[in-house]
């Protein structure tokens, strides 16, 4: 026979992939050169001799039976297909598109497995299969019928494929253990049963990670993104766990079958000794998956007699053949960084939501915790489950990082407003529970009870409002009420000077005291909601909360007038400074920029002379591609250093705050600068309306803060999920443009390359002894340019959103300035106590059955955080304590619970019994 015309292709493929795989089969068969070496040559001469024209079979078998000795050689190695469909989540397109992407992919799929009996499919994700069963349940029984009969491989160990780098270290254990009791509750699969976390398109991982993974009984990792230059290898975390990883970066994990890909494994086999390898196929992004094409290309190859054995297989068939090479294996002990560093700070917005949703979340459990175990409230699980899926949700790899389009942030911001809702339900009616049940003293007007929701007792400000009606103040409402007035705060000040009030409201006092009667400093105003007066603004500083606790003040109407102000100000023509008993700073009229920050204790000076604290800068990046994914060339930096008003805005004795307002463009930028009464660090809160919008023509403007710091060789650690990271030697800077607009220079060494961080970074000098620890509320990009640190605020990228950044921006963050006598503990205690605030619920005095204070536990040994606590997903009267130790050393800890206790046992990530 002959073959026809349509043939002659496959027939070039089919004999030029034999003879290209045979004469790299003999790089590592040199021993057979002799023998080869001519057949091959042969094979090559007939090859070339043809154009396009028919080939007889007879001709074809003969030259491949020639080639026969080498036939046994290639047949030794393996190639293990998997077929997979990667689906984004709603990167350019909304939820709808996503749920139909979904549907299509897998309807395709489920066609080309009943044509295909041998082919075999492997998806991610358990949001695709939630989405399946919510929307589509005939498709999702086909899934659950798949899996069952082995042709449908489950790769989802997380809810989506997330971030590594923004997402925190309880929501990562989030993503595992909900998904691990999804597919056991679905599909009935063992926890122990899906090895591998699928991650390919995320664009960066944590180094902690590969622990997390192991304690959540996972033990492979596949990804594509910002390896380390091997294909299989071990990826260790800093406590020595490892996870076998397998990087794909070579030949990427979507796209069609190729045949000059299964040359790659002959690579692989110089490497590791391994004579199988793994190609992922299918088209991806937007779904599709596995086509009849790829899949008759793969049967077609099957056939090939001088090549690879060629099979559709599974992750979990290739991961196993290679755990047995494990001890021939490299290890990385460091992170998988770093890709698209504009993701760190690109849709702001989103980043700060994410922020607020980890620590509501996590808030709200400690508060459900409490109101079981002291008033016997059922927790709130569903509430808490449907919040964390939301979040869960929005931490995929294109919506965090914000490489989205405007109508996935629509999408991604009504799930976060749901979690919003129901934390906000959660945490109002479990403290008020609490609070109702508390045995307050009888001889004060309220009684105030402040709550920790963190694992260690904590000195931090608090800021309450109270509704309620002193005196003047409900003559007052009355008198607005009659005349009917919706009013701002000018005009109602107005009112109070022409009616005589403000002279009542002036003499009216309020005194605070805890339980045992000393005397706590505050400073209250009165404030306006939604345009009336409506409330009394409390600010005071309460001192030792207990850990996981409450502590309750009682607050009455006096004529007294407070004692001593512990915090001094001078707001004259000059200077303004402002200083409470451990800082002393000064902030520069004209510029509104701190010029100085003291040591009280010791006079130490943490600003170098002409440099100033908190400086904002704006980097003009010239137009490029992928704006959101990527910084551009930095053409200019502007220091925001001149004409800044500055004015006091609050005085008092556990409050003092200094403003100043800059403009840029058409954006206004206003600045709190705030120091509080028995806290050792600076606040600052910045109100940003943003009206620049990136384009291809101007660029992008990048709005960060910068921290320098009067000392020489500094170091910087930067907190990673569970833990933190010194990047030494790894910050390349990279040089200003020659553009004659450049004018200032950031630093004269050039601009500092983003890296990622979470709640802290912490700038420091071993050989000065100083440093400062900067935390934030939901920032995550971070450079280092000489002795400086900086913070990106805003990027105002212009694709795939043309417009993500215009608008409101409230923005805060706190500098501790410390000594040597300092720590990465301290610093991930300090981040925690910016993000998890105390709360504060206020009642008038009565019985109850609870003491006015009270404290969970006692954690004795400092070198450990307990970072939350929660009922047991599969109890309702056991408890998860969440624990671990941020300094990298060994520690041992003693922990006093103020309950009564059955047992206390040790679990894994998944809440197993690891003392069984």
């Amino acid at each position: 026979m002959s073959t026809g015309k349509n043939d002659f292709g496959k027939v070039i493929l089919r004999l030029s992939s034999e003879i290209k795989f045979s004469k790299n089969l003999l790089e590592i068969h040199p021993e057979h050169s002799k023998e080869w070496a001519p057949l091959l040559k042969n094979a090559e001469d007939f090859l070339q001799k043809f154009s396009n024209h028919e080939i007889s079979w007879n001709e074809i078998e003969s030259v491949e039976k020639s080639l026969e000795p080498i036939s046994k050689f290639a047949k030794e190695f393996t190639i293990h297909y998997v077929g997979h469909a990667h689906i984004d989540m709603n990167w350019l397109w909304p939820w709808d598109e996503t749920v139909q992407v979904c549907y299509k992919t897998f309807s395709t799929v489920d066609k080309l497995m009943n044509e295909y009996p041998d082919f075999k499919f492997s998806q991610s994700q358990t949001s695709v299969y939630k989405a399946m069963e919510e929307y589509s349940p005939e498709i999702f029984k086909m899934i659950q019928e798949k899996v069952k009969s082995g042709q449908w491989e489950i790769t989802a160990n997380t809810w989506v494929e997330g971030d590594k780098n923004l997402a925190s270290g309880e929501s990562l254990i989030r993503q595992i253990l909900y998904t691990k009791r999804y597919f056991k509750e679905k599909f009935n699969i063992p926890y122990d049963a899906i090895k591998i976390d699928w991650e390919p398109d995320t664009f960066g991982h944590a180094w902690t990670y590969p622990q997390i993974l192991k304690k959540a009984g996972i033990k492979r990792y596949y990804f594509c993104r910002a390896g380390k230059g091997y294909r299989l290898f071990w990826w260790q975390a800093p406590d020595g766990s490892k996870v076998l990883a397998w990087n794909d970066e070579k030949l990427w994990y979507l796209g069609h079958i190729n045949a000059e890909d299964v040359f790659e494994a002959l690579e692989h086999y110089k490497e590791t000794g391994m004579k199988d390898y793994m190609i992922v196929y299918g088209v991806g992004d937007h779904g599709g998956g596995p086509t009849r094409r790829d899949i008759e290309m793969i049967k077609e190859m099957q056939t090939w007699p001088i090549f690879p054995t060629i099979k559709f297989s599974t992750t979990d068939e290739y991961f196993s053949i290679a755990e047995k090479f494990g001890d021939k294996l490299p290890v990385v002990n460091e992170e998988l960084n770093f890709t698209f560093r504009g993701c760190y700070t690109s849709q702001s917005e989103m980043k700060k939501i994410n922020r607020m949703a980890e620590n509501m979340l996590v808030k709200s459990e400690t508060y459900g915790t409490l109101s079981k175990i002291l008033v016997g409230n059922l927790y709130p699980s569903d509430q808490l489950y449907k919040g964390w899926i939301n979040t869960l949700f929005n931490q995929f790899h294109d919506i965090l990082p914000g490489s989205g389009i405007h109508a996935t942030y629509e999408y991604s911001k009504g799930l976060f407003q749901d979690t919003k809702a129901r934390t906000d339900i959660v945490k109002e009616e479990t403290l008020n529970l609490i609070a109702n049940q508390i045995n307050t003293k009888a001889d004060s007007e309220l009684a105030i009870t402040v709550f920790n929701p963190l694992g260690w007792t904590r000195t931090d400000s608090v800021s309450v409002k109270i509704y309620e009606d002193f005196g003047p103040v409900a003559k007052l409402k009355s008198f607005l009420k009659g005349a009917n007035i919706h009013l701002g705060m000018k005009d109602i000040q107005s009112i109070l000077l022409d009616t005589g009030i403000y002279a009542e409201l002036n003499d009216l006092h309020f005194s605070l005291t805890d339980s045992k009667g000393n005397e706590i400093p505050i400073q209250y105003d009165f404030g306006v909601e939604y345009g009336f007066f409506d409330y009394l603004k409390l600010t005071f500083t309460a001192k030792d909360v207990p850990a996981f606790g409450y502590k309750t003040y009682y607050l009455k109407v006096g004529n007294t007038t407070n004692s001593k102000d512990p915090i001094a100000i001078s707001d004259g023509l000059n200077d303004k400074v402002i200083e409470n008993e451990f800082l002393r700073l000064t902030v520069q009229s004209g510029s509104g920029n701190i010029t100085s920050l003291v040591n009280k204790k010791n006079g130490r000076e943490y600003m170098p002379e002409g440099k100033q604290l908190a400086l904002l800068q704006i980097l003009k990046e010239s137009p490029h591609h992928s704006s959101a994914w990527v910084i551009g060339q930095i053409e200019k930096c502007i220091h925001l250093e001149a004409d800044g008003s500055v004015e006091v805005i609050e005085r008092g004795p556990a409050k003092a705050t200094i403003r100043t307002k800059k403009k840029y463009n058409k954006s206004e930028i206003t600045m709190d600068i705030s120091l509080y009464e028995g806290i050792p660090a600076v606040y600052f809160n910045l109100d940003v309306n943003w009206m620049e919008a990136g384009n291809k023509e101007n660029g992008v403007d990048l709005l960060k803060v910068s921290f320098p710091l009067n000392a020489k060789d500094t170091s910087v650690k930067y907190e990673i999920p569970f833990g933190s990271i010194t990047r030494e030697g790894r910050l390349k800077n990279l040089s200003l443009s020659n553009s004659p607009n450049n004018s200032s220079s950031r630093e004269t060494s050039g601009i500092g390359v983003d890296v990622p961080a979470q709640k802290w970074v912490d700038i420091f000098s071993k050989e000065d002894k100083i440093g400062l620890c900067i935390v934030n509320d939901g920032k995550y990009g971070f450079d280092r340019v000489n002795n400086a640190v900086g913070m990106s605020l805003i990027r105002d990228s212009y694709e795939p959103d043309p417009i993500p950044e215009i608008g409101h921006h409230s923005i805060e963050f706190c500098v501790y300035p410390h000594d040597d006598n300092w720590n990465d503990l301290i610093s991930a205690k300090c981040g925690y106590e910016f993000n998890e605030r105390i709360d504060a619920v206020y009642f008038k005095s009565h019985k109850g059955i609870l003491k006015d204070e009270f404290e969970l536990l006692d954690v004795k040994n400092s070198n450990i955080i307990i970072a939350g606590v929660k009922k047991a997903e599969d109890s309702d009267n056991a408890f998860i304590f969440r624990m671990y130790e941020p300094n990298g050393v060994k520690a041992t800890t003693e922990i006093k619970f103020n309950l009564p206790l059955e047992n206390v046992y040790e679990t894994d990530l998944l809440e197993n019994n690891l003392d069984e």
